[in-house]
């Protein structure tokens, strides 16, 4: 089974879901376009500004060159964390079904989201770290978690249907 993600270019998705990924089960077909959106570089640069945005006015204190330099590197780092933690969730994920992979996804996405702040943010050396972090945990932690559903909901709705598929030939 391939857990890659279907994609499409985001005119599509806003549009709708791709037809291709349509079941007859129109709510499945919302889970897989809300996939597609998540995975999308639209949506990941869109949302690595908010928190770009915080991050410069989180550490203004330490000088405009260094508060740019802090949001704009919070910024890729939160873009790139969207575009690859989705792809790691998945990977997370793996072939598991239920919860097992539920809670592997959701795991694994947290885990590498803060090793990857962390790191980027200590060879900045931030000062305000805390302050700079604390208002993405909560978004952070609802993102990881509602991927990981839509992996276990779509994951496995893909699974069905190449299974059916497969018996079918």
């Amino acid at each position: 089974m391939s857990t890659a993600c279907p994609t499409m270019p985001i005119h599509q998705a806003l549009s709708g879901p791709d037809p291709k990924l349509a079941t007859p089960d129109k709510k499945q077909g919302l889970w897989l376009f809300l996939r597609t959106l998540a995975d999308s570089w639209w949506g990941a640069v869109l949302g690595g500004a908010v928190y770009g945005a915080w991050a410069t006015w989180a550490n203004w204190s330490q000088g405009t060159a260094m508060a740019v330099t802090i949001g704009l590197s919070h910024w890729a780092t939160s873009a790139l964390l969207t575009i690859f933690g989705t792809a790691a969730m998945r990977r997370f994920y793996g072939n598991a079904s239920g919860w097992q992979g539920l809670v592997r996804a959701f795991g694994g996405g947290l885990a590498l989201t803060y090793l990857a702040l962390f790191t980027v943010h200590g060879v900045l050396g931030t000062e305000h770290l805390w302050l700079t972090l604390a208002p993405g945990i909560v978004p952070n932690v609802l993102f990881c978690g509602s991927y990981a559903g839509l992996l276990q909901r779509t994951l496995g709705a893909e699974a069905g249907t190449q299974a059916g598929q497969g018996s079918a030939a």
